[in-house]
């Protein structure tokens, strides 16, 4: 079944966002944690009632006929209750770098007994589009009680800047590592119905709350879903400044998930100054053309135009399951002498004696800025 919807439109900040987010960044954000299910009462809240869990690795990506695609899997699991009545849920979805969702599955399970409820959705990206599956099972599987399936197609139109749960959770990350989240953060995602929609985020500030018997700084932000018949679902969800979760909750739940390991405190730091992200990559200075240089073990030469005088081995100690990334010296501010790191993703690569050799291809404008110093100047020998 085509969709028909009106196509939520990725606003200019959150495509100006996805475009600035680097894979080293990413890096940071890639762990498990554990928050307890408490209920919403009043203290005190260290019983327990359930749990959740979710966690983000590099892993390769299979599709039959396609070549294996390197990606983060995101995987999260809920267990507590819902009126009385345990209620489980788990999330697996498969992101590339860029936030887009290649192929995700959700399930719900309500094990009301003697007629449990079992929903599940399907998402998965081709070359036209999206494909979204809902499955039904009410009652125990049986010939009378068969599942109820619905699918929803959705074009290639239509999914600009889509964001879906797994992506969300990992923007989630991001954001709170930065703590500081941009106006007007609003991205295309989909319902619980399967249908399209728009996902906004909002900063509500740095507050304290308490973990375990201590209280410590947290970052807080607003996610809300927001339909076409004009309901929304809103989260509130606080981080420690390492990006990992304090406590979440959906706005009207009964229950909320919580920190309850003091431990994890010591190793998060604390809230400081973050550089502004520059609001366009790194621009060249017009005199120099940087075309491309191949790095080897034993010297570097230029392949045309202008170019870097030669630079070391990198020495990384061994192939990383990740996209390939590193940071080089480049001269800034020439006449101060200043050293500034410039992130320069690279092409293919091949271990050599234990180290990892980079093919590397850098345009202008290609590069990413990362540091405080003024753009970067390069100049032949």
């Amino acid at each position: 079944m085509e969709s028909g919807q009106e196509i939520p439109a990725l606003t200019d900040t959150a495509a100006e966002f996805l475009s600035l987010i680097g894979l080293k960044e990413l890096e940071h954000c890639l762990f498990a944690e554990t928050l307890a299910v408490v209920g919403t009462g009043d203290p005190p809240r260290d019983k327990a009632e359930g749990q959740w869990w979710m966690a983000a690795q590099w892993t390769p990506y299979r599709r039959e006929g396609e070549p294996v695609r390197n990606c983060i899997l995101v995987q999260a699991r809920f267990r507590g209750w819902q009126d009385g009545v345990p209620r489980s849920s788990t999330l697996k979805a498969f992101v590339t770098p860029q936030l887009e969702t290649l192929e995700q599955e959700e399930q719900e399970c309500l094990e009301l007994r003697p007629h449990p409820t079992e929903k599940s959705t399907h998402m998965v990206s081709h070359q036209h589009g999206m494909t979204v599956t809902k499955t039904l099972q009410e009652g125990e599987v049986s010939p009378q009680a068969e599942p109820q399936c619905q699918s929803f197609s959705y074009s290639q139109a239509e999914l600009r800047g889509l964001l879906l749960e797994g992506a969300s959770l990992l923007l989630l990350r991001v954001l709170a590592r930065r703590h500081t989240v941009p106006p007007g953060l609003v991205f295309p995602a989909i319902d619980t119905d399967g249908h399209l929609c728009t996902s906004s985020y909002s900063a509500l500030g740095i507050q304290r709350q308490a973990v375990g018997s201590a209280e410590t700084e947290v970052f807080v932000m607003e996610r809300a879903m927001h339909t076409s018949t004009g309901v929304s679902t809103v989260w509130q969800s606080s981080f420690l400044p390492n990006g990992r979760l304090v406590q979440m909750m959906q706005v009207g739940s009964p229950t909320l998930m919580l920190l309850q390991d003091e431990s994890i405190l010591s190793k998060s730091g604390g809230f400081e100054p973050q550089l502004p992200f520059p609001k366009e990559p790194l621009n060249w200075e017009e005199d120099i053309q940087l075309c491309s240089w191949f790095l080897d073990r034993k010297n570097s030469s230029p392949t045309s135009g202008p170019w870097i005088p030669p630079l070391p081995p990198l020495g990384l100690p061994a192939l990383s399951p990740a996209p390939h990334l590193t940071t080089v010296q480049l001269m800034g501010n020439k006449a101060a002498n200043t050293a500034c790191p410039s992130l320069v993703c690279f092409g293919e690569t091949e271990a050599q004696g234990g180290q990892v050799v980079p093919s590397c291809v850098l345009k202008p404008h290609h590069a990413i800025w990362v540091g405080p110093c003024p753009p970067l100047s390069c100049s032949s020998p």
